[in-house]
């Protein structure tokens, strides 16, 4: 090592981590990145990289301690669950960080919550559940008075993995099953659920005073299931709702004891409650000892506040002045101050193998799109995502307003379209699901089209898809075929990736020309809908464009 060159060691050397090992060697680091995956995308990056599983303190200790020898300034993550990991190197070797305290409260929602009802933090009614419990569960919660319905989560990970929003007791027990998997002690915790809108918050700590760095609107999607379908920055709340999320991150991150690095908050504003005169109050969901991830630290909060959270919680991490930290008012970063607004949004599939990937340059080229980041590829296997990393892509924009950034970001995203291997069980299974009607249409996996809640579907609201389409002619319209069932919603009713009926039918048209010429092989215009085309518009309503074509390639081409 050269002299006077400092030393950092980072954990992991994924996508997520990238930005700190490229913030870290421009300021001048030596950079040690160790990871599990020894393939990870971004072990090149770092001089020097050691593939060792993140869970295995020992071994990260006994590394850090022979680098130590010959100099090791700084141990750090991002978008890790990591951060005890990163907290018991610091404190066997003397390096700057939260406590190893503060980390494992800040990781095991069980221990966060029992801190938080300690300090009087606003946090939902919880109780714990050992895999060896399940079966007493139903009494456990009855015992501490949490009613139905509830969220079930692993005590430790992260992604919303395993987690999953529980309307009764006989969902209760695959719940608690399905979380205990995902949770390294084989323990989950069921709280209150929380009705309202969440926020992602994330501050820098130094000795103690907090400073907010973004404040973020999340997209959740998909019950019983919490997937992330995209957040945008800086929300657009008002100052008075922002303040009372702030405040209550604030406290969450004083409670915790976290003192030197990052804090990541999910924070809930609940629904308007008349008896608090209508005003909305905060509740922390979690909060976490490090940057967030789902390129929000590393990508959008540098594209709409020009700030580098990154590279000032590396400084953090070396025992560095930060001289670029803005005071504490200015950091909040809030709509009004905002030079820019920034959107992120997720592109997912009909389970299934990729057999082609379309429009990727496409969405590149879109105006105000900063990064097309794709995270399945041609051969991989699609599923429809339970959680935050079965996702198949992310876009990126940057914007001078939030509705042209989302604009943006929601143009990208459909530009982008997986066609799919033929006859495959997975798929087809998808497909024989359909939702019968748009009063079903909540459940899991949802139908990808969602029909207007308004007067608009009065009449229809308890007829079957089948029914509906059964008494369907085929029409012609802005040279698109479509059921007459379609007509008062062609730009009504919008799949998964807001595509609009009438887009998304021209898209697959344009995409594969001889889905009309098929169409009309099988039925004239004006006529009531065969059962061929029955099927294929069920296709359509299941899962969209993809669905338009995989019938063609399944049924019709196969």
């Amino acid at each position: 090592m050269k002299e006077n060159k400092k030393r950092i060691l980072i954990l992991g050397a994924g996508l997520m981590q990238g930005p700190a090992i490229r913030a870290a060697k421009e300021l001048g680091c030596e950079v040690i990145a160790v990871d599990g995956n020894p393939n990870a995308v971004c072990a090149k990056e770092a001089d020097k990289f050691f593939p060792i599983d993140l869970k295995d303190i020992p071994a990260l200790i006994d590394l850090a301690k022979s680098l130590k020898e010959t100099g090791l300034h700084g141990v750090f993550t991002a978008a890790t669950d990591f951060s005890v990991s990163v907290a018991a190197i610091a404190e066997s070797c003397s390096l700057p960080g939260h406590s190893l305290e503060a980390a494992r409260r800040a990781s095991d929602k069980v221990l966060m919550r029992e801190c938080f009802e300690k300090h009087g933090v606003p946090s939902p009614k919880f109780t714990h559940i050992f895999k060896n419990e399940i079966d007493e569960a139903l009494q456990i919660l009855k015992q501490k008075a949490i009613p139905f319905p509830i969220t079930v989560k692993p005590a430790d990970n992260m992604g919303a993995r395993g987690c999953r929003l529980v309307y009764s007791q006989d969902e209760l027990r695959p719940a608690l099953e399905d979380a205990v998997n995902f949770s390294r002690s084989g323990k989950a915790i069921a709280e209150e659920f929380i009705d309202g809108e969440e926020f992602s918050l994330e501050a820098l700590v130094i000795n103690g005073e907090i400073f907010l760095n973004a404040l973020a609107d999340r997209h959740i999607f998909f019950p019983p299931y919490f997937v992330e379908m995209g957040h945008t920055i800086p929300s657009i709340k008002s100052k008075e709702e922002c303040d009372e999320l702030i405040r209550v991150f604030f406290l969450g991150i004083k409670a915790l004891g976290l003192t030197n690095g990052a804090a990541k908050g999910d924070i809930f504003l609940r629904k308007a409650d008349p008896k608090k005169n209508g005003k909305r109050t905060a509740c922390v969901g979690e909060i976490a000892a490090r940057l967030s991830g789902g390129y929000m630290s590393g990508w959008t909060v540098p594209y709409s506040s020009g700030f580098d959270v990154t590279k000032a919680a590396v400084k953090i991490a070396l025992g560095e002045p930060v001289d670029e930290l803005p005071n504490s008012e200015a950091a909040r970063f809030s709509a009004e101050r905002a030079a820019l607004f920034s959107a992120e949004r997720a592109w997912i599939s009909v389970p299934g193998i990729i057999k082609k990937i379309y429009g990727l340059e496409e969405a590149r080229s879109t105006k105000n799109i900063k990064d097309v980041l794709p995270r399945l590829f041609e051969k991989d296997e699609a599923v429809f995502p339970k959680n935050n990393v079965e996702k198949c892509g992310n876009v990126l924009s940057s914007a001078e307003s939030y509705d042209e950034a989302v604009k943006a970001s929601m143009e990208a995203v459909q530009k982008i379209f997986l066609r799919l291997e033929r006859a495959n069980n997975k798929t087809n299974l998808f497909f024989e699901k359909t939702n019968p009607s748009i009063t079903v249409q909540g459940n899991y996996p949802p139908n990808f089209f969602k029909f207007p809640e308004d007067d608009s579907t009065k009449e229809i609201k308890n007829k079957a898809f089948d029914e509906l389409l059964k008494n369907s002619i085929l029409m012609e319209e802005d040279e698109i075929l479509y059921p007459s069932f379609f007509k008062d919603f062609l730009d009504k009713a919008f799949d998964v990736h807001g595509l609009s009926i009438r887009k998304a039918i021209k898209q697959a048209f344009f995409l594969e020309p001889k889905l009309k010429e098929k169409m009309l092989s099988l039925q004239t215009i004006g006529e009531p809908l065969n059962p061929s085309l029955v099927l294929w518009w069920k296709y359509f309503i299941r899962g969209s464009r993809q669905g338009l074509i995989y019938y063609l390639d399944t049924e019709l081409d196969g």
